[in-house]
């Protein structure tokens, strides 16, 4: 025999997972239509049949965006794999050192090194693009 607690709680359940189920189908409908269009030839494209399935499979959209951005992906990744090497070992060194040694001006440095990390990189971005650029380093893995 169900008693009113058990049918309440597998009601309120079943209710949630429907709501949650409606709230993906509503967050992913625009990668679903992102994959549609990207399957279907350009000249075919429109709002009319946006959301039918492509009729034969354009793959020479991907082909052109790997000839254009193949090189930029690339770089991007070498500077993501390096960056979050030597930032994991510097975060580390310092830990190391703030959390073993006692370090002349220890009390002033770590709240300056914290407070650092609250400034959001936007807001240095613009000087230091002017910065890489008046030292002709912009555009460059150097910069």
């Amino acid at each position: 025999m169900i008693t009113d607690s058990v049918w309440r709680r597998t009601t309120s359940q079943v209710v949630l997972y429907v709501i949650l189920i409606l709230l993906a189908v509503v967050f992913l409908t625009p990668v679903y239509m992102v994959l549609i269009t990207s399957f279907k030839h350009p000249e075919t494209i429109n709002l009319a049949t946006s959301w039918n399935l492509p009729e034969t499979v354009y793959w020479q959209s991907y082909l052109e965006v790997l000839e254009e951005f193949g090189p930029r992906i690339r770089n991007s990744v070498v500077l993501v794999v390096v960056a979050t090497l030597l930032s994991s070992m510097m975060g580390s060194l310092n830990g190391y050192v703030f959390a073993k040694w006692r370090v002349p001006g220890q009390r002033i440095l770590f709240p300056v090194m914290l407070f650092g990390m609250f400034i959001p990189y936007q807001a240095i971005l613009i000087p230091l693009f002017e910065f890489m650029n008046a030292i002709d380093l912009y555009g460059g893995f150097l910069a």
